[in-house]
């Protein structure tokens, strides 16, 4: 709906750097959608949860991955380390 009326969008992916990577996709599909606000500040997951991470240009910018799904790689021992079983 932004979109069609024209009104720019910033989505905001605070947690890990599987919602920055939907996020970026997002932002590579529409027009007028020229940032992303996120989260700089790392934590535990943040920092390990990803093998590969988006590294920030000098002039703030980032590429959007280009490999198959999300254009990630999770660590799956870092996953099984945070999953609770009920």
């Amino acid at each position: 709906m932004a979109v069609m009326k024209g009104i720019p969008v910033i989505p905001h992916a605070f947690k890990t750097g599987i919602l920055m990577s939907a996020s970026l996709h997002l932002l590579a599909a529409m027009p007028h959608a020229d940032f992303l606000e996120y989260c700089s500040q790392e934590t535990v997951l943040s920092k390990n949860l990803m093998k590969n991470h988006f590294p920030v240009d000098s002039d703030g910018f980032v590429s959007i991955p280009d490999k198959p799904g999300l254009g990630i790689e999770i660590d799956e021992d870092i996953l099984k380390a945070y999953t609770v079983k009920i």
